[in-house]
């Protein structure tokens, strides 16, 4: 795809309405729209951050943009995008609060996108930090962790980054599991 095709393409697609759009992006998941190659994930994000914009550009905040733009981070399904998608949640449930009907001020979605997104037991994700200061220390800080290791940490760090923020909302109940997580953050590389 041309720089022009794509600057028309974004040109078009933020010039649809709410139900258009949605129609689009559902038409994308299912299939029915391929999406064009030749843009760089960099595009992509941009467009999606337009619409995230949308949802919170407007007072009261518009509840329909958030969900377009929630779809469209999550079809990408990037791990980046999927991040954003639950930083944008967390906004929404911060200003509306829980409202379990509604997917988009549902919690649970974010804790559930945590849990399954982390494959080590806390008590492991804090040895390996342990070890890796360890190693520091000692001047090699690669002796025993790998850097895929230390990137997974890093990413659940991260993450935790927006799951504690969920602890902001009164009617928020989290697991001990999750508090455990939220405890040792600060502990991780």
């Amino acid at each position: 795809m041309t720089l022009s095709e794509s600057k028309e393409l974004e040109n078009h697609l933020l010039s649809l309405g709410k139900e258009e759009l949605a129609v689009w992006i559902n038409q994308c998941s299912q299939g029915e729209v391929i999406l064009p190659s030749g843009c760089d994930i960099n595009w992509w994000t941009g467009l999606a951050y337009a619409l995230a914009s949308r949802s919170r550009s407007i007072e009261p905040w518009d509840l329909d943009w958030a969900k377009i733009a929630v779809a469209f981070y999550e079809h990408l399904n990037n791990p980046t995008l999927i991040e954003s998608s639950m930083a944008l949640r967390l906004n929404l449930l911060q200003k509306f609060g829980v409202q379990e009907q509604e997917d988009l001020l549902n919690p649970q979605i974010i804790v559930q996108w945590f849990e399954r997104s982390v494959q080590l037991l806390p008590e492991d994700a804090l040895q390996i930090s342990q070890q890796w200061r360890a190693d520091l220390a000692a001047g090699d800080p690669y002796a025993h962790i790998s850097n895929d290791s230390l990137l997974e940490i890093r990413t659940i760090k991260n993450k935790l980054n927006i799951v504690k923020e969920l602890l902001s909302i009164p009617t928020f109940q989290p697991t001990a599991n999750l508090l455990h997580w939220i405890e040792i953050q600060q502990q991780l590389v």
